[in-house]
């Protein structure tokens, strides 16, 4: 999965070369909410090489809906998106080897996006604590 929207330069080249390794990649357009979430639910691994301005959506739902995320390392995927580094990646033959690794050992690599998950799930509350700590000091 992929969203082709963002990185698609890169991302172009990628699924090139991957063709060889028989992998598919399916992008996420023209879809409405519920035929994404279905999708991410049956895909085992979502890439994202865009430019990442801030905390990215489509990224944080595949990690919900029991994907592997592979992301590059340009703008805030380094700091917004908190996987393991091993999932950061930049070369086009290490990024197949980190899909088909995820594709074969997905069980284990799954395991690794836990802490990911978890946080993602945190989210709400942090937001309602951080504004709640806002607006307790405009008050004072």
């Amino acid at each position: 999965m992929y969203n082709p929207k963002k990185g698609y330069k890169f991302t172009s080249k990628l699924i090139k070369k991957a063709r060889k390794h028989n992998l598919n990649f399916k992008p996420i357009e023209n879809m409405t909410r519920k035929e994404v979430i279905k999708t991410l639910e049956k895909a085992k691994v979502y890439i994202d090489f865009g430019n990442h301005p801030g905390k990215d959506r489509l990224p944080r739902e595949a990690a919900i809906m029991g994907c592997c995320i592979i992301v590059g390392t340009k703008g805030s995927a380094n700091h917004d998106i908190p996987i393991p580094p091993e999932f950061k990646l930049t070369d086009i033959p290490t990024i197949i080897k980190k899909i088909k690794s995820c594709l074969k050992n997905f069980k284990q690599n799954h395991a690794k996006f836990q802490n990911y998950r978890n946080l993602i799930k945190k989210e709400p509350q942090k937001f309602q604590k951080d504004l709640k700590k806002i607006f307790k000091k405009e008050n004072q």
